[in-house]
């Protein structure tokens, strides 16, 4: 299974791609998911231009794919899905008649 495969796969492919990236790239991920340009990110980060270039660069690579917006679309995906299984309050049983 490719790597495209696994961005837009289930939960357990996504547990393989978060182990692709390093803790500052996945801050890097959720700035670039809300739309900030690199010089923007290097200030809320308070790295260099260039380092936030590069950060940007190896995501792409990382994930194999070629847009800004494909790793917005990526993130947005992952904060919308639902839990697997759901915490239920306990059902009241009825009391036999």
């Amino acid at each position: 299974m490719g790597i495209q495969a696994m961005v837009a796969g289930s939960n357990r492919d996504t547990a393989k791609v978060a182990r692709l990236l390093t803790a500052r790239e996945w801050d890097v991920v959720q700035l670039m998911a809300e739309g900030r340009t690199n010089r923007e990110i290097s200030r809320a980060l308070y790295i260099s231009l260039e380092t936030a270039r590069w950060h940007a660069k190896n995501i792409l690579c990382k994930l194999d794919l070629h847009r800004r917006a494909q790793v917005a679309a990526w993130w947005h995906g992952l904060t919308a899905r639902p839990p697997r299984e759901p915490v239920l309050p306990p059902q009241a049983i009825p009391a036999p008649c």
